[in-house]
């Protein structure tokens, strides 16, 4: 939902193209017609004038921004990540300036990544060996909240760190499963 809460950005399974519609209804309009757009989340920028969403290109899921209404895509990856796995999108920083996603190489673990836009760089944040995923970041730019799976003997559940990875604290556990998936 789009931060003055009008408009809903959604991926279409059918045909992997993006659409927005008022959240009071209407009819959708298609606003990215690649037909590569991915499974994962939509971000919006702190003004709603840009979003932010994966697509896959040449095998693996790319960053791309545009215009909330469409318009020309810009993949925003840094060239030396876009052939080494797949990043998916989840949160856009307060600041305008940050991208927080979740990273894949092929791996058994996923990390979280910041995209800088300012100068098209990234970075990994949490290359700690555990499963970290859908960073959100906090509206002061200071902290980011992700999830951790199991992986590498962590303790599974929702943590906070510090807006660079660092100081992971376990905010809350994910409740034992009594054997119900």
């Amino acid at each position: 939902i789009s931060p003055n809460g009008q408009t809903i950005v959604y991926l279409n399974i059918l045909d992997s193209n993006l659409y927005s519609i008022p959240v009071s209804g209407g009819t959708p309009t298609q606003i990215y017609s690649g037909g590569n757009a991915a499974a994962g989340g939509v971000a919006w920028s702190p003004n709603g004038q840009k979003i932010a969403f994966t697509a896959l290109t040449g095998g693996y899921d790319v960053v791309y921004t545009m215009a909330a209404t469409g318009g020309t895509a810009t993949n925003v990856l840094p060239s030396s990540y876009s052939t080494l796995g797949n990043a998916v999108v989840s949160s856009w920083s307060p600041d305008s300036n940050t991208l927080a996603c979740t990273w894949t190489n092929g791996s058994s673990t996923t990390d979280v990544m910041e995209i800088m836009l300012n100068d098209n760089t990234a970075a990994l944040l949490t290359p700690t060996g555990f499963s970290d995923s859908l960073p959100s970041i906090s509206p002061d730019n200071r902290k980011l909240a992700f999830y951790r799976s199991s992986s590498g003997g962590a303790t599974q559940g929702l943590y906070e760190s510090d807006f660079d990875g660092g100081n992971p604290q376990l905010v809350i556990g994910d409740p034992p499963s009594n054997g119900i998936t």
